[in-house]
């Protein structure tokens, strides 16, 4: 499966779940969408690439911002 990003510009769905493995190591989440992180900073853009879910987990945002 591929997902269109742009005109000319393509990414697989493999290359997507690697771009978001490595945002939810740095920004502390883990698969559930738990926040396990040691330091203040990784929740401080946290909403750059996530939206908060009920019971304090987050969930990959449709539209990461730049």
């Amino acid at each position: 499966m591929m997902l269109k990003l742009s005109i000319n510009s393509y990414v697989t769905a493999t290359e997507m779940s690697e771009f978001w493995e490595i945002i939810s190591d740095e920004h502390g989440i883990d698969p559930t969408g738990a926040y396990h992180g040691d330091s203040e900073l990784q929740l401080e853009r946290i909403n750059v690439y996530y939206n908060e879910a009920s019971g304090g987990n987050y969930v990959p945002a449709l539209h990461p911002g730049v």
